[in-house]
């Protein structure tokens, strides 16, 4: 069986996708925060030809989309590797499951931010000398700009307040 996706849901739902990811390493412990979007009207008109498909678009005012009040703090301790793309598959040597079968958030075309990768190929590309033991798992992060593969245990987390 190849690689497949699978929604990670043991720290709560995602309502909307992340709007960005925070990260910090110190040697090998990996802290990831994970920011969903929120949407915020705007008091700004917004300028359109006045069509209707346009109205039905964008309607009078915009949103803005920003960094939501909350975030998801992960610590990964003793991470194998890790590695940040900016749009989909960069790295050469190993092929991601299709795109098209990431979970959605539920009511949206959005992808589930907070994924693992199942049958991954990224654990047989680590050199030999570095520890593959049991339980070292591929997660996968989708933010709005960029992606972010984590080759590790799994974290620890939980939600907080986003200062």
């Amino acid at each position: 069986m190849g690689p497949f996706f699978e929604s990670i849901t043991e720290y709560g739902e995602f309502d909307l996708p992340l709007r960005n990811i925070r990260a910090t390493l110190k040697g090998t412990h990996l802290t990831l925060d994970l920011i969903p979007e929120a949407r915020r009207r705007k008091l700004t008109r917004v300028e359109h030809d006045g069509s209707q498909a346009m109205k039905l678009v964008l309607g009078d005012l915009a949103n803005e989309i920003v960094e939501g009040d909350r975030l998801l703090r992960l610590e990964f301790d003793g991470i194998a590797s890790w590695f940040v793309e900016e749009e989909g598959n960069d790295f050469p040597h190993f092929s991601l499951p299709d795109w098209s079968t990431v979970p959605k958030i539920d009511g949206s075309k959005s992808n589930w931010p907070l994924l693992r990768i199942r049958n991954s190929k990224m654990r047989d590309l680590l050199p030999d000398w570095r520890y593959t033991g049991d339980g070292l798992e591929h997660f996968f992060i989708i933010g709005a700009e960029t992606c972010m593969h984590v080759l590790a245990w799994p974290p620890t987390g939980g939600w907080l307040p986003n200062n």
